[in-house]
């Protein structure tokens, strides 16, 4: 929805349940300034997922000169906090943090089944230098689940210290999960890719909701080490992963399989 009236335009994004019910409202206000324009977000109208969020008055961003400013843009519901924050002096990054953030609020609205759940605590900074756009991320999600199916702590970051380059560095723990990846993507004329994975231990159940149409009762225990490294369009794929304890029933096939201990080897062919 819009309202254009004089040098403003007044507009809002609406998603609605089976229900007609308002389950997500962003409104704010387009203001025509001198160097170009500024967004404010209508305290009145800021609702996820059913909830209406606090955010202060004076909150706007400021579009059109030589750097986005973002300034108490910062969405509050009791402990859960959403803040964007961007500084007019030069060098400084666009920040976006999260705060005991409930998955739920961000997943349900592209998804009506397998429900993802956790709290996402995160920092990003963002540099858009002209020259040298890089930024840093530290995301983490504690008691993640999906369809109430517990999987554990996750931990993610993704950086760019150098042009064209960006590290990886991953983690699954918990509930009977331990999962490790490092490495990173190099991207420019000659583009390669050098990534570790350490499964420790990978609990097989907790891919039923993903695999339900294919696959019932599934169980077992996953682990091993693979690595890829070399050019992303011809990667060599090295090492093995062992399935140990593995039970399933194909819905396609009506049959139940049982692995007690296998394995699966990558290697230069």
């Amino acid at each position: 929805n819009g309202t254009v009236s004089h040098d403003s335009i007044r507009t809002n994004v609406i998603i609605l349940d089976s229900l007609d019910l308002y389950k997500y409202i962003v409104g704010g206000t387009f203001f025509s300034i001198d160097s170009g324009f500024e967004f404010k977000l209508n305290p009145k109208e800021v609702r996820l997922n059913y909830e209406d969020w606090n955010v202060p008055a004076d909150n706007y961003i400021r579009l059109g000169g030589d750097k986005i400013v973002i300034q108490n843009v910062e969405l509050v519901n009791g402990v859960e906090r959403i803040t964007l924050e961007s500084k007019a002096q030069a060098g400084t990054p666009i920040y976006v943090g999260f705060r005991e953030l409930n998955l739920e609020y961000l997943s349900s609205m592209v998804a009506q089944e397998q429900t993802l759940t956790g709290l996402l605590h995160g920092d990003i900074n963002l540099y858009p230098e002209k020259d040298n756009f890089h930024f840093t991320s530290q995301l983490a999600i504690q008691k993640f689940s999906m369809a109430e199916i517990p999987w554990g702590d996750i931990g993610l970051s993704v950086n760019q210290n150098e042009l064209n380059r960006y590290d990886v560095n991953f983690s699954l723990t918990g509930n009977g999960n331990n999962i490790r990846a490092a490495g990173y993507y190099s991207a420019g004329d000659k583009p390669s890719i050098n990534l570790t994975t350490t499964i420790s231990q990978f609990n097989l159940g907790a891919l039923q909701p993903i695999v339900a149409a294919q696959v019932e009762d599934l169980k077992g225990i996953l682990s091993g080490q693979i690595v890829v490294e070399g050019s992303p369009q011809k990667p060599k794929i090295d090492g093995k992963i062992w399935f140990r304890n593995t039970h399933f029933l194909s819905t396609y096939l009506n049959t139940a399989f049982n692995i007690t201990e296998e394995n699966i080897s990558f290697g230069p062919q």
